[in-house]
């Protein structure tokens, strides 16, 4: 009997999965979908496996039923994914395996030895410091029978640059903003820890001496340098002013922005550090009753409060000064007498003036503090000062100066000060001093010079690493998963999120070019690549090194819906009682003479998949790797690197032309899922209530959706569905449907009708605005409700423009009935 099966699947305890990904639902869905077998996934989670243990029963060796439910049912074979991170030949390794296990007791002895290298239970697919050839060899001794297909961080304690602060690492939350490679401020939607020892990397750029600390295989975002200049005696190649003056190899002009591994990195490899870019204005706020205009006077006030000044918690802010300051003193003075209509009493010294006003002090309270205790270690910019217009910042940043000299007992207003001198093309030193230190060295200015070591342009710093320290550390390291970019800005480099989606065997960044690179001689026991949804039969078929390798496809769901689930899968043909040993001696099997085995495979074009072309998303463009290669994978409109999609790859690895077809290679079946096909004829999203009652229409009629897309006659399809919808399930089935390739984390398009495919393209580029702006949409509202819950501490309603407009009237005339 012929099966199909998608036996790689996720569960509710992987990350970004549907928490509702539970057996029954598997079950219910693979059903309608047409499956017949189907994996359990994610069996070394605790939870999970002893859910599993509990409501799955095993009817033959190694193939599982839900307990207690109706027939028909579906067949279950154990199987997780386990993603291995690890450093090999200089290059950071990442590989995602799927595991599949004989039975439960075998499950316990993977599970036991797993837990000797880290953790089981923060994911469904935990990851590992494990060579995939040691993998291999290790459960190979728990059990010959353990089949193993390849698929498709920070320390605590880093300070992480978010929208309103910076934070450590192991402090952050989901949905808050970090900042990203670039200069955009994106939430993070997931936080990944794990246990780790080994070697660590402590990378010190020039000017951020605090440095950072990763594990090996973090990624950086940096410049290979050239650092053999024959015109400077060896240093390395830079376009600053004093290096330009003496050098003319001119090797910066061939400099691009990439991602590397801590390890990969060399003292004189440049950081490269994004400048926030959005230029926000605000011209005013209301808080406590009173609407203070947000001009560069009010902005130097505040820098002035962020260096001197404090509240006594009664009815006052006030400011510490030496006497011999008396410029800024009457600066001051004069500030908040034309902003608040406040005259300055003097303190016990000369340099000490306060102000009175119990309406007033709180205001400084709420903004400019992180936390309580309202002291100067807790001193921060509130987040819309970070985005002002360049008038503003400097008058924030003059005051700032006038009053400290740069230095703070807050880290994060030092790094906040940092992002500000940034977008003004200002590099700043930053250390952290001992009071000796300070006290012997004192408060300094730094004229007019040249940038010695680093450089900038519109979108970034550059900045030469000084010094790489390694060392041994034993403890928990942390990573976050960040929505669009996935990279996030640390005190001193911006860093990469390790789990990007194309690190995967053939995967552009984990690095390996063959099977036998990654697997070394443990080779022999892979038996079976899977394709990945952005690419198919044909596409490795150009790789001779797979000869003698299966392909199988499975669809690595995140959810359990019938347009994810099984929208990839393997064809077996299997006799009525098959066993786990069956479908595995299936897959080992390379001759294909039993009558019983692998038949096929069911494949999503290639073409839909998210990252089959090159492109950038947020620019808007995307290349064939032809075109790509022309250009040197530079972006037209960023200039930035694009990203690189799995065509280009293949074309990298491949030693056959495109067509060739290996003497008895399998067929494969190349479908888009139903759902698919009738949301684009209907246009409307996949989820729309209409587009499933058409869908179920052809389910209850012909069974499930293989059969009703692969077997079905025209004229019974005509009884059912519209013509429109039939017509495209046929061209479907018979490889007509073109898609426009995806790219860069976006899906392709189907075109089903080829008139519509500038409007499907536009459609697209507006789904991706739309998306943006949502997020906008989303944060301003979080502001919003900032300022709301603000008011109603006071326990007062927000001022109608009447009064508002008569308040400030009195503040700008200086008077004093609200003091």
């Amino acid at each position: 009997m012929k099966v199909f099966a998608d036996l790689h699947i996720h569960s509710k305890y992987a990350r970004a999965c549907s928490k509702d990904s539970n057996l029954e639902n598997l079950e219910k869905n693979s059903l309608i979908k047409g499956l017949g077998l189907v994996g359990t996934g994610d069996f070394t989670h605790p939870i999970w496996q002893q859910e599993m243990k509990q409501k799955l029963e095993e009817v033959r060796t190694g193939i599982f039923t839900l307990k207690n439910t109706k027939t028909p049912q579906i067949n279950f074979m154990l199987q997780t994914e386990i993603s291995l991170i690890y450093s090999q030949d200089g290059k950071g390794r990442r590989v995602h395996n799927i595991v599949f296990a004989p039975s439960f007791e075998v499950v316990d002895k993977i599970t036991e030895t797993l837990l000797k290298f880290g953790r089981v239970d923060y994911d469904g697919r935990p990851i590992f410091k494990i060579p995939c050839p040691d993998f291999v060899e290790m459960f190979r001794k728990i059990s010959p029978d353990i089949e193993i297909i390849p698929a498709h961080c920070l320390l605590p304690d880093q300070y992480i640059h978010t929208n309103s602060s910076s934070k450590k690492i192991n402090d952050l939350k989901k949905g808050e903003n970090v900042l990203t490679h670039m200069g955009e401020f994106k939430k993070v939607s997931n936080i990944f820890s794990r246990t780790y020892h080994g070697k660590i990397f402590h990378i010190i750029p020039w000017y951020f001496n605090e440095g950072i600390y990763v594990t090996p295989e973090h990624p950086f975002y940096v410049i290979k340098t050239d650092k053999n200049c024959s015109w400077t005696r060896n240093l390395v190649c830079k376009p600053t002013k004093s290096h330009k003056r003496i050098c003319y190899t001119k090797a910066y002009v061939n400099y691009k922005n990439e991602w590397k591994s801590a390890e990969q990195l060399e003292k004189g490899d440049i950081i490269v550090y994004p400048k926030i870019k959005e230029i926000k204005d605000k011209t005013e706020i209301s808080i406590k009753k009173l609407l203070i205009k947000i001009t560069p006077d009010f902005c130097r006030l505040i820098g002035y409060y962020l260096a001197e000044g404090y509240t006594n918690n009664r009815d006052a802010f006030c400011f510490t000064f030496n006497n011999n300051e008396r410029e800024y003193i009457e600066d001051v003075k004069q500030l908040v007498l034309s902003i608040f209509g406040i005259k300055a009493k003097e303190g016990k010294t000369k340099g000490d003036i306060i102000f009175y006003s119990k309406s007033i002090y709180p205001i400084f309270q709420e903004l400019f503090y992180e936390k309580k205790p309202f002291n100067a270690s807790n001193k921060i910019i509130p987040s819309w000062m970070l985005t002002l217009p360049f008038k503003k910042q400097k008058e924030l940043l003059r005051g700032w100066w006038r009053g400290d000299k740069g230095y703070t007992t807050s880290r994060s207003l030092a790094n906040q000060m940092k992002s500000i001198c940034l977008r003004m093309n200002i590099i700043p030193s930053i250390r952290i001093d001992s009071i000796e230190k300070y006290q012997k060295r004192g408060n300094h200015f730094i004229g007019k010079r040249d940038i010695k070591h680093g450089w900038f342009d519109n979108d970034y710093i550059y900045i030469p690493i000084r010094k790489i320290v390694t060392s041994n550390y034993k403890g928990i390291v942390y990573n976050l998963e960040v929505k669009d970019h996935n990279s996030y800005v640390a005190e001193a480099a911006t860093v990469h999120n390790c789990w990007t989606p194309w690190f995967s065997l053939f995967g552009s960044n984990s690095g390996f070019n063959s099977v036998k690179d990654c697997f070394h001689d443990q080779t022999k026991y892979i038996n079976a690549i899977e394709t990945g949804l952005s690419s198919d039969p044909s596409m490795n078929w150009r790789l001779s090194q797979l000869d003698k390798i299966n392909l199988v496809s499975f669809s690595d769901p995140h959810s359990f819906w019938p347009w994810r689930l099984g929208r990839e899968a393997t064809i077996f043909e299997m006799k009525e009682n098959y066993s786990y040993h069956d479908v595995i001696n299936a897959i080992r099997d390379h001759e294909h003479e039993d009558k019983n085995g692998l038949k096929g495979t069911i494949e999503v074009d290639p073409n839909y998949g998210k990252y089959h072309f090159d492109g950038h998303r947020n620019c808007g463009v995307s290349f064939s790797p032809e075109q790509a290669n022309k250009m040197n994978k530079i972006c037209p409109k960023c200039k930035q690197h694009l990203t690189i999609g799995v065509m280009n790859r293949v074309e990298e690895l491949a030693d056959r032309p495109t067509g060739f077809k290996p003497k008895g290679a399998l067929p494969y079946y190349s479908l888009l899922p139903l759902s698919e096909i009738i949301c684009t004829v209907m246009d409307k999203k996949v989820e729309h209530k209409t587009v499933a009652e058409e869908y179920y229409k052809l389910i209850n009629q012909f069974g499930n959706e293989f059969t009703a897309l692969m077997d079905t006659p025209e004229e019974q399809l005509l009884d059912v569905s519209t013509k429109e919808i039939v017509t495209a399930i046929l061209k479907n089935r018979n490889g007509e449907i073109e898609v426009i390739p995806g790219y860069d984390g976006l899906y392709g398009i189907p075109i089903i009708d080829q008139s519509k495919t500038e409007y499907y393209l536009k459609k697209r580029e507006e789904d991706a605005l739309k998306e943006a702006a949502k997020e906008k949409r989303l944060t301003e509202k979080k502001d919003l409700e900032r300022e709301e819950k603000m008011k109603e501490k006071t326990g007062k309603k927000e001022l109608s423009k009447k009064s508002v407009k008569e308040k400030e009237s009195v503040v700008q005339k200086g008077l004093g009935s609200w003091y």
